[in-house]
């Protein structure tokens, strides 16, 4: 089995790209993907701190004091925030403001601006609307020849995530740690049986972009090659 890496391209359901990419690259589940704070991001470069989640819009502690982490952050996925973030900043279009102005819609909130993701409303992201746009997101996939099982869900990115790590050749402590499994026989018995040959060819960036760890010994030199110097198809 040759599991393609995802492209952001091909997931993008404006900001919940960046979602998706927390939990395949950085392994967080669904509802702390979207409680991630701009401060968290932003406090030291290379890492995201991991504080709280959102539950029914509200910040809520999360499970355990393990689940507390600060995660190493690869160029790639950084380099999709700081886009992100720079459209948000955009001021909205004399059109949209118009528009809105005739509906008599009221201003839109700033309440929630320390959140990375929000929806077009200015608010946090709830669970229903993270599993649309997760929808959305596989069908574009399929459009663009990738095989995404009709049965995947949003914590099947982390899955496919420990599966990768293990399948690359990295220590299973440290997938472990990534992972923030309590046990390791947790971190082995999710997909970790599967003997996964992970397609580099196709990735959108090297593994060290990718993830912001080192890249084990042993992977193949597509593994290697930085983002700079793939071809785009």
């Amino acid at each position: 089995m040759s599991p393609a890496l995802p492209e952001f391209e091909s997931v993008r359901v404006g900001g919940e790209c960046l979602v998706l990419g927390r939990a395949f690259f950085l392994t967080v589940p669904s509802m702390e993907a979207v409680g991630v704070r701009r401060e968290d991001m932003e406090a030291a470069p290379g890492w995201q701190t991991v504080e709280e989640q959102r539950q029914r819009g509200k910040a809520v502690p999360l499970k355990t004091d393990a689940s507390n982490a600060s995660l190493a952050v690869g160029s790639f996925l950084f380099h999709k925030y700081r886009e992100h973030m720079a459209r948000r900043r955009a001021p909205l279009s004399a059109a949209v403001l118009r528009k809105r102005e005739r509906r008599g819609l009221p201003p839109l909130s700033r309440e929630y601006d320390h959140l990375v993701t929000v929806t077009k409303y200015r608010t946090p992201v709830r669970q229903n609307a993270l599993g649309h746009a997760f929808d959305v997101a596989k069908d574009r996939a399929r459009a663009r020849g990738i095989d995404v099982p009709e049965e995947a869900t949003f914590r099947s990115l982390r899955h496919f995530a420990d599966a990768v790590l293990i399948a690359s050749g990295l220590e299973p402590r440290k997938v472990q740690a990534r992972m923030r499994h309590a046990h390791l026989t947790q971190t082995l018995d999710t997909y970790g049986y599967l003997m996964w040959e992970v397609d580099w060819q196709n990735a959108p960036a090297s593994f060290e972009e990718l993830y912001g760890i080192p890249a084990p010994p042993g992977l193949p030199e597509a593994a290697l090659l930085p983002m700079a110097q793939r071809v785009r198809q």
